[in-house]
């Protein structure tokens, strides 16, 4: 049996930033080249899917959201911020350049702290390619509490998870298994300086391996997180997301497009522009 389906390019970010008390950005201005450097990435690169940190939304931005979005033919799951009725809002923009709002509703005690109220608001899947492909996206502690929820979900093919955590053991572990048994991309984009974002999907045993030599990855990190990246940077990888890695590990890289490849990282510059 040959693996149906094509490889797309997906961009999975690593940046830090500072939050002031009530969670909005302490240093905008600090955070802006960064975000252009990555939107500049995503367009060299023609990413098909792109994730931001949890917090790093900047709305000074989103015209040029917009049209890397529209100019590659992308998703950007462009990270979330606080809207003025103290609710935490993930923002993705479609290929089509239309911006969608996600709710979080899972609040972490500093979310509370800061006033922050829980809002359940948010499309159940997004279909931003065609129909067989759909996608959700859960912000950081709505990924704990809801991922594993998610197995069993026939049509789903992806979860973006923007997130600002150091508590990700829990989170890593739920989006090994719906990698390795549900057949679920999640593609995890971290702020925090003191782990990891990484991508995490169904691959062959050499494959994994492989990835492991590079360095890549350890031999400690569950299967299901084939790269990860501790720098401030990028995550560059072609997935096949239409065909997501069902079957991978009974069958040979060599039978039809595999579920991995051209796995790079790419380090954020001392002062990008």
């Amino acid at each position: 049996m040959k693996i149906p389906g094509s490889l797309d390019k997906v961009a999975v970010f690593r940046l830090f930033f500072d939050l002031h008390a009530d969670l909005t950005l302490a240093n905008p201005d600090a955070l802006v080249p960064k975000i252009r450097w990555g939107l500049n990435e995503i367009a060299q690169e023609k990413a098909k899917i792109a994730v931001f940190p949890e917090l790093s939304y900047h709305s000074a931005l989103e015209s040029e959201f917009i049209s890397v979005a529209k100019s590659v033919g992308g998703i950007i799951f462009a990270g979330s911020f606080v809207d003025t009725a103290r609710h935490h809002r993930g923002v993705v923009f479609l290929p089509d350049g239309q911006k969608i709002l996600v709710g979080k509703s899972s609040l972490t005690p500093l979310e509370l702290g800061a006033g922050l109220i829980p809002i359940e608001e948010q499309p159940t899947s997004l279909y931003p390619f065609h129909s067989e492909r759909a996608f959700r996206c859960l912000i950081c502690k709505d990924f704990l509490h809801k991922g594993r929820a998610l197995s069993g979900v026939d049509d789903l093919h992806l979860v973006a998870v923007p997130a600002y955590s150091d508590e990700c053991r829990e989170m890593f572990m739920t989006a090994h298994q719906l990698a390795t048994i549900d057949n679920i991309i999640v593609l995890f984009s971290n702020a925090d300086p003191t782990a990891p974002s990484g991508i995490f999907i169904a691959a062959h045993r050499a494959t994994i391996d492989g990835l492991t030599q590079s360095g890549h990855r350890t031999a400690t990190d569950h299967d299901g997180m084939i790269v990860k990246l501790d720098a401030e940077g990028v995550i560059l990888a072609e997935l096949n997301i239409s065909f997501p890695a069902l079957f991978t590990n009974q069958l040979s890289t060599a039978s039809g497009v595999p579920t991995v490849g051209g796995v790079r990282t790419v380090m954020l510059p001392r002062q990008p522009k």
